[in-house]
C-alpha cells in the first residue's frame, strides 16, 4: 500500500510540473492585450492598465484548463531610469479542480535611451507560486477492484500538506525599441524585439516530495510591429512573432490584427479589431511541426470613453480570442479567451509619437 501511494505522488509530481511548465491556459493568445505576460519589460507603458483575464483551455475534455488573470500597471517617470511599476494575480485549475496553482507577481521596469528614438527597457519580476492537489478525488490502483471499480476507500495520509508546493521564482526581461514617423503618411511605427527568461531563479519553500522539484525555465522571444495610423479607415496594424522554449518544447506563436475605425456608429472613438494567428509547437525530437492551433481574434476599442474635465479619460476594450486546437491528432477542443482592457491616459499635450495601451 505504501509503495502504491509513493507511485501515485509521483506520477502527480511528473503530470502536475510537467503540465505547469507547459504553461496549460497561461500563455494568452492575445498578445497585444498581454504583453506583460510574455515579457516584463513591457510594464509601464504610455498609460496606466489595468487587465482582466479569462481563459478555458481544451474544453472538449473533462478536465479542461481554466487560467483567470488581473493585473495593474502604471508609468513612472518621477526617477530617472524608472519605466513603470505593476502586479498580477494568475489563478490556473485543471483535471476537474484536482490541481490548481496561484501565481502572485510584482513587477519593476527601468528604460534608458540609447540614441535618438531607440529606447533598452529591462524588467524584474518576483513571483510567489502556490501549486495544490486536492487529495479527495485522487483514485489509486489499490481502490480498483477488477470486476466492480472503484469500490475501496481511499488510503488513508497522515500530513495533506505534502501535496501543496510554494516557490519563490524570479524572471528578467529585455526589449529594445525603436519608433518613428513615416515621412509621407505620418504614420507612428514601431518596432520592438525582446528576450524573457521566466523561473529564472527558485526558492522552493515546500514541495510534494523532498523539496527537489523545479519548474523549467521558460525562455521567450518576441518582435512585435505596431503602426498607428494618423488618419483614415484603418486605425492600427499589429503584427508578432514570439517563440517559446520550455523542457525541450518549442512552441511559435504569430500573426496580426487589424483595427478599423467606426463608420456612422453610435460612438464617434468605437473601433473594431479583427486578427489571425497561429500556434506552432514541436519538440526537439519531434515529427515536422505543424499548426497545433489556429486562432481568430476580434475587438473593441472604446466601447466606453469618459473624459474627466479634459484632463484626463479612461476608455474601456474588450477583446475575444477562440483557438481551434490541434495537438497531432489528438483534439482536445477549443479554446475561449476574454480580456478586458481599462486604460487611463492624461490628455497632455500631443507629442511627436502617437501613443498606444499595449506598452509598446
Amino acid at each position: 500500500m505504501k509503495n502504491k501511494i509513493i507511485i501515485a505522488i509521483i506520477i502527480l509530481n511528473y503530470f502536475s510540473f510537467g503540465l505547469i511548465s507547459q504553461n496549460p491556459g497561461v500563455s494568452p493568445s492575445t498578445f497585444f492585450y498581454n504583453p506583460s505576460k510574455y515579457n516584463s519589460a513591457f510594464i509601464g507603458g504610455d498609460y496606466t492598465n489595468l487587465n482582466l483575464f479569462s481563459r478555458h483551455q481544451w474544453i472538449g475534455m473533462n478536465n479542461y484548463f481554466e487560467s483567470h488573470a488581473f493585473s495593474v500597471d502604471m508609468p513612472i517617470r518621477t526617477i530617472t531610469g524608472l519605466k513603470g511599476f505593476g502586479f498580477s494575480v494568475l489563478q490556473t485549475r485543471g483535471g476537474d479542480g484536482n490541481l490548481e496553482t496561484l501565481n502572485l507577481s510584482q513587477m519593476t521596469s527601468f528604460r534608458i535611451l540609447i540614441k535618438k528614438n531607440i529606447w533598452l527597457s529591462m524588467g524584474l519580476r518576483l513571483s510567489y507560486i502556490h501549486s495544490s492537489i486536492n487529495w479527495a478525488n485522487l483514485v489509486f490502483t489499490s481502490q480498483i477492484h477488477p470486476i466492480h471499480g472503484t469500490i475501496y476507500p481511499q488510503p488513508s495520509i497522515i500530513n495533506t500538506d505534502i501535496y501543496k508546493t510554494n516557490t519563490l521564482s524570479t524572471s528578467t526581461g529585455f526589449t529594445l525599441k525603436h519608433q518613428y514617423l513615416h515621412k509621407t503618411s505620418k504614420n507612428t511605427i514601431t518596432n520592438v524585439i525582446g528576450a524573457n527568461f521566466e523561473y529564472l531563479t527558485q526558492t522552493e519553500l515546500t514541495s510534494f516530495v523532498n523539496n527537489d522539484i523545479n519548474i523549467p525555465m521558460l525562455l521567450t522571444f518576441n518582435y512585435g510591429n505596431l503602426i498607428l495610423h494618423n488618419s483614415g479607415f484603418i486605425k492600427s496594424i499589429e503584427s508578432a512573432v514570439i517563440y517559446e522554449r520550455q523542457s525541450k518544447v518549442n512552441t511559435f506563436l504569430f500573426g496580426s490584427n487589424i483595427t478599423i475605425r467606426r463608420y456612422k456608429t453610435f460612438e464617434k472613438n468605437l473601433a473594431f479589431k479583427f486578427g489571425l494567428w497561429s500556434r506552432i509547437s514541436k519538440k526537439d525530437s519531434g515529427s515536422l511541426a505543424l499548426p497545433s492551433a489556429l486562432i481568430l481574434t476580434c475587438g473593441l476599442q472604446n466601447i466606453i470613453s469618459y473624459n474627466r474635465k479634459k484632463k484626463s479619460s479612461v476608455h474601456i476594450d474588450i477583446a475575444y480570442s477562440y483557438d481551434l486546437e490541434i495537438i497531432d491528432k489528438f483534439r482536445p477542443g477549443a479554446t475561449h479567451e476574454i480580456n478586458l482592457f481599462i486604460y487611463f491616459k492624461k490628455n497632455n499635450k500631443k507629442g511627436k509619437f502617437q501613443k498606444n495601451q499595449y506598452g509598446f
